[in-house]
Protein backbone atom coordinates (compact mmCIF):
# COMPACT_ATOMS: atom_id res chain seq x y z
CA UNK A 1 0.00 0.00 0.00
CA UNK A 2 1.25 3.25 -1.15
CA UNK A 3 -0.78 5.87 0.65
CA UNK A 4 -2.33 4.96 3.78
CA UNK A 5 -5.87 3.23 2.95
CA UNK A 6 -4.81 2.55 -0.85
CA UNK A 7 -4.93 -0.67 -2.35
CA UNK A 8 -1.16 -2.20 -3.02
CA UNK A 9 -2.11 -2.67 -6.80
CA UNK A 10 -1.49 0.58 -6.89
CA UNK A 11 -5.13 1.99 -7.83
CA UNK A 12 -7.01 4.95 -6.18
CA UNK A 13 -8.78 4.06 -3.61
CA UNK A 14 -12.30 3.69 -4.34
CA UNK A 15 -15.56 5.12 -1.92
CA UNK A 16 -16.87 1.72 -1.86
CA UNK A 17 -13.64 0.19 -0.31
CA UNK A 18 -14.43 0.83 3.30
CA UNK A 19 -17.76 -0.44 3.14
CA UNK A 20 -16.27 -3.73 1.51
CA UNK A 21 -13.55 -3.95 3.97
CA UNK A 22 -16.22 -3.45 6.70
CA UNK A 23 -18.43 -6.42 5.13
CA UNK A 24 -15.34 -8.90 5.03
CA UNK A 25 -14.28 -7.62 8.97
CA UNK A 26 -18.03 -8.67 9.77
CA UNK A 27 -17.64 -11.66 7.64
CA UNK A 28 -14.32 -12.85 9.20
CA UNK A 29 -16.37 -12.21 12.64
CA UNK A 30 -18.93 -14.05 11.87
CA UNK A 31 -16.82 -17.00 9.92
CA UNK A 32 -14.83 -16.36 13.82
CA UNK A 33 -18.02 -16.62 15.78
CA UNK A 34 -18.89 -19.47 13.63
CA UNK A 35 -15.61 -21.43 14.08
CA UNK A 36 -15.06 -21.19 17.56
CA UNK A 37 -19.09 -22.75 17.82
CA UNK A 38 -17.40 -25.42 16.42
CA UNK A 39 -14.70 -25.45 18.12
CA UNK A 40 -16.57 -25.05 21.34
CA UNK A 41 -18.85 -28.43 19.74
CA UNK A 42 -15.44 -30.93 18.92
CA UNK A 43 -14.56 -29.79 23.11
CA UNK A 44 -18.03 -30.95 23.73
CA UNK A 45 -18.03 -34.14 21.41
CA UNK A 46 -14.04 -35.16 22.68
CA UNK A 47 -15.64 -34.87 26.86
CA UNK A 48 -18.47 -37.14 25.80
CA UNK A 49 -16.30 -39.70 23.83
CA UNK A 50 -13.74 -39.79 26.53
CA UNK A 51 -16.57 -40.18 29.38
CA UNK A 52 -17.90 -43.06 27.05
CA UNK A 53 -14.35 -44.66 26.43
CA UNK A 54 -14.37 -44.63 30.62
CA UNK A 55 -17.56 -46.30 30.66
CA UNK A 56 -16.76 -48.30 27.92
CA UNK A 57 -12.99 -49.56 30.10
CA UNK A 58 -15.10 -49.58 33.44
CA UNK A 59 -17.42 -52.43 31.04
CA UNK A 60 -14.60 -54.30 30.23
CA UNK A 61 -12.58 -54.74 33.06
CA UNK A 62 -16.17 -55.93 34.84
CA UNK A 63 -16.61 -58.55 31.99
CA UNK A 64 -13.50 -59.80 31.96
CA UNK A 65 -13.86 -60.07 35.67
CA UNK A 66 -17.05 -62.10 35.22
CA UNK A 67 -14.83 -63.89 32.33
CA UNK A 68 -12.31 -65.13 34.83
CA UNK A 69 -14.76 -66.11 37.60
CA UNK A 70 -17.41 -68.09 35.39
CA UNK A 71 -14.08 -69.79 33.80
CA UNK A 72 -12.81 -71.08 37.16
CA UNK A 73 -16.62 -71.77 38.11
CA UNK A 74 -16.81 -74.08 34.46
CA UNK A 75 -13.69 -75.66 35.65
CA UNK A 76 -14.19 -76.75 38.97
CA UNK A 77 -17.80 -78.01 38.32
CA UNK A 78 -17.79 -81.75 38.85
CA UNK A 79 -18.62 -83.22 35.71
CA UNK A 80 -19.21 -86.37 34.25
CA UNK A 81 -15.94 -89.01 34.06
CA UNK A 82 -14.51 -89.42 30.45
CA UNK A 83 -14.18 -92.90 28.75
CA UNK A 84 -10.62 -93.24 30.32
CA UNK A 85 -11.90 -92.87 33.56
CA UNK A 86 -14.87 -94.92 33.71
CA UNK A 87 -12.49 -97.43 32.23
CA UNK A 88 -10.15 -96.73 35.20
CA UNK A 89 -13.07 -97.41 37.76
CA UNK A 90 -14.22 -100.23 36.46
CA UNK A 91 -10.62 -101.47 36.56
CA UNK A 92 -9.65 -100.44 40.21
CA UNK A 93 -13.17 -102.20 41.04
CA UNK A 94 -11.68 -105.54 39.29
CA UNK A 95 -8.28 -104.69 41.24
CA UNK A 96 -10.52 -104.54 44.87
CA UNK A 97 -12.13 -107.36 44.05
CA UNK A 98 -9.26 -109.08 43.91
CA UNK A 99 -7.81 -107.93 46.81
CA UNK A 100 -10.42 -109.19 48.42
CA UNK A 101 -9.45 -112.42 47.19
CA UNK A 102 -6.06 -112.29 47.76
CA UNK A 103 -6.34 -111.34 51.59
CA UNK A 104 -9.05 -114.13 52.36
CA UNK A 105 -6.70 -116.71 50.18
CA UNK A 106 -3.24 -115.11 52.13
CA UNK A 107 -5.26 -115.39 55.16
CA UNK A 108 -6.75 -119.06 55.09
CA UNK A 109 -3.17 -120.04 53.40
CA UNK A 110 -1.32 -118.68 56.83
CA UNK A 111 -3.64 -120.45 59.33
CA UNK A 112 -3.10 -123.85 57.08
CA UNK A 113 0.73 -123.44 57.21
CA UNK A 114 0.57 -122.36 61.15
CA UNK A 115 -1.73 -125.09 61.97
CA UNK A 116 0.49 -127.52 60.24
CA UNK A 117 3.79 -125.90 61.49
CA UNK A 118 2.38 -126.55 65.50
CA UNK A 119 0.93 -129.80 64.89
CA UNK A 120 4.50 -130.88 63.13
CA UNK A 121 6.18 -129.32 65.96
CA UNK A 122 3.60 -130.79 68.81
CA UNK A 123 4.50 -134.16 67.08
CA UNK A 124 8.46 -133.61 66.88
CA UNK A 125 8.26 -132.82 70.48
CA UNK A 126 6.53 -136.34 71.41
CA UNK A 127 8.93 -138.03 69.35
CA UNK A 128 7.32 -138.94 66.62
CA UNK A 129 6.46 -138.72 63.32
CA UNK A 130 5.28 -135.30 62.09
CA UNK A 131 1.46 -134.92 62.37
CA UNK A 132 1.27 -134.15 58.49
CA UNK A 133 2.37 -138.09 58.15
CA UNK A 134 5.03 -136.99 55.96
CA UNK A 135 8.83 -138.33 55.94
CA UNK A 136 11.83 -135.67 56.83
CA UNK A 137 12.88 -135.78 53.69
CA UNK A 138 9.23 -135.01 52.12
CA UNK A 139 8.95 -132.16 54.66
CA UNK A 140 12.05 -130.57 53.79
CA UNK A 141 10.98 -130.63 50.41
CA UNK A 142 7.03 -129.34 51.72
CA UNK A 143 9.15 -126.56 53.58
CA UNK A 144 11.04 -125.56 50.76
CA UNK A 145 7.62 -125.16 48.55
CA UNK A 146 5.58 -123.67 51.35
CA UNK A 147 8.91 -121.06 51.81
CA UNK A 148 8.91 -120.28 48.05
CA UNK A 149 4.75 -119.85 48.15
CA UNK A 150 5.17 -117.52 51.07
CA UNK A 151 7.73 -115.18 49.28
CA UNK A 152 5.61 -115.13 46.03
CA UNK A 153 2.63 -114.53 48.54
CA UNK A 154 5.40 -112.03 50.27
CA UNK A 155 5.52 -110.28 46.13
CA UNK A 156 1.74 -110.09 45.58
CA UNK A 157 1.39 -108.55 49.04
CA UNK A 158 4.19 -105.89 48.08
CA UNK A 159 2.24 -105.44 44.47
CA UNK A 160 -1.00 -105.29 46.75
CA UNK A 161 0.35 -102.53 48.92
CA UNK A 162 0.78 -100.46 45.41
CA UNK A 163 -2.32 -101.08 43.97
CA UNK A 164 -4.05 -100.04 47.09
CA UNK A 165 -1.58 -96.98 46.96
CA UNK A 166 -2.70 -96.09 43.69
CA UNK A 167 -6.52 -96.37 44.22
CA UNK A 168 -6.20 -94.05 47.52
CA UNK A 169 -4.48 -92.17 45.27
CA UNK A 170 -7.27 -92.23 42.26
CA UNK A 171 -9.28 -91.80 44.87
CA UNK A 172 -8.07 -88.68 46.09
CA UNK A 173 -7.31 -86.95 42.88
CA UNK A 174 -10.90 -87.30 41.66
CA UNK A 175 -12.93 -87.02 44.79
CA UNK A 176 -16.60 -86.50 42.42
CA UNK A 177 -15.94 -90.24 41.22
CA UNK A 178 -17.81 -93.03 43.33
CA UNK A 179 -16.25 -96.63 42.77
CA UNK A 180 -18.65 -100.00 43.27
CA UNK A 181 -17.18 -101.79 46.30
CA UNK A 182 -16.71 -105.13 45.58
Amino acid sequence: MGRQGAPACGHPPSRTYPAACRLQALQHQEDLTALRGLAAQARARQEALQQRLGRLGSIYSNLDERLRVLTTLHWSMPRPLSVAERDLSRQLDVWEGRQQELKLGWSALRARVDAVVQADQRARGAGGRSASGLLPAQQERFLRLLEGQHGTIREAEARLGIAEEEVTGWKVEHPGALLRMA
